[in-house]
């Protein structure tokens, strides 16, 4: 039986603290439960998971921090890319502006993923991205696209929206069915009209990558976003679909995300804190660090290129 540690601290056993290699990690997420809105975290919203009470509780810098120094990690050691997490989906600045104080005096360097609303008229889209573009850790912006990725990849303001970011050279995080192959046609019409744009598939492009379940076809119709040469794949999510994933399902997820789309765009990522549903942040960082040992390329220098825009080359 897979074990889960209580919390992130191991106070009798925490690893000395190292200053090298750098580790990172492209996608995880605060809840500041006493001052962002967080609707989707409420027992009352979808998803209606049944065990959604055990992630929907504080993870800030505090956790963060502890976590990362009972990894061995010290702060320089290591950095992070926030992802919008509903903090005030109606005032994305909000959740900006709420970060960058909260990890002043840290030591931690990180980068920022806003929330925006593609849907916005093109004017009212640029005027909410510019408001993020004031933060200097703001490289760039999601929005959840899941079943309505058809839908809305055809309408022609959300192509107009996606074709600035790609002027701006901010990165679109993608999360969506990249099985579906409705979802993935449509994404690609848009990539092949805007070669520059940057984009991150989330989650290792939907669930059936994790679990175990895609078919041939579904790897396929993956494959075919890995053509786009500024596309890059984030491995992570697994806790979505099954709580109680194991480091193999891992480490097959990864070895074939990395067979279609080469080590230099695959990226690993931890998804915290809905990790917690089967393991400790510390747990995540010591158990990658060995699972990914001789790959450092997608353990955190694929993330270093394209969210802090540093080469580990020398």
């Amino acid at each position: 039986m897979k074990t889960q540690r209580p919390n992130n601290q191991r106070p009798n056993n925490q690893r000395p603290i190292t200053q090298t290699p750098v580790r990172v990690d492209p996608h995880l997420h605060f809840f500041a439960l006493d001052q962002g809105e967080y609707h989707w975290l409420r027992a009352d919203s979808p998803p209606f998971w049944p065990d959604k009470g055990q992630i929907a509780q504080s993870f800030t810098s505090a956790e963060l921090s502890s976590a990362i120094a009972a990894a061995g990690l010290a702060p320089s050691a290591y950095r992070f890319v926030h992802i919008e997490a509903g903090y005030n989906n109606a005032q994305p600045e909000a959740e900006i502006a709420w970060l960058s104080a909260h990890m002043a005096g840290t030591g931690i360097d990180y980068r920022a993923i806003g929330c925006c609303d593609l849907l916005l008229s093109p004017e009212s889209f640029q005027l909410q991205v510019t408001l993020l573009q004031q933060y200097e850790c703001v490289v760039g912006v999601r929005h959840i696209l899941d079943e309505n990725a058809v839908e809305y990849l055809q309408r022609p303001k959300v192509q107009a929206n996606l074709a600035w970011l790609a002027i701006q050279d901010l990165i679109f995080e993608c999360q969506c069915d990249c099985s579906d192959h409705s979802v993935v046609t449509q994404i690609s019409l848009f990539l092949s009209a805007y070669p520059q744009a940057r984009w991150v598939i989330n989650h290792s492009g939907g669930a059936v990558f994790n679990d175990g379940s895609a078919t041939a076809k579904d790897w396929a119709t993956l494959a075919q976003l890995a053509d786009f040469p500024n596309v890059f794949i984030k491995a992570s999510g697994w806790e979505m679909s099954d709580r109680e994933f194991s480091l193999e399902q891992v480490k097959q997820s990864v070895l074939t995300l990395v067979d279609i789309w080469g080590d230099d765009r695959v990226m690993l990522a931890s998804n915290a804190p809905l990790l917690h549903w089967r393991m400790g942040y510390a747990d995540y960082v010591d158990s990658m660090s060995e699972l990914f040992a001789d790959m450092p390329a997608v353990l955190s220098d694929n993330a270093l290129h394209v969210y802090f825009k540093q080469s580990t080359a020398p």
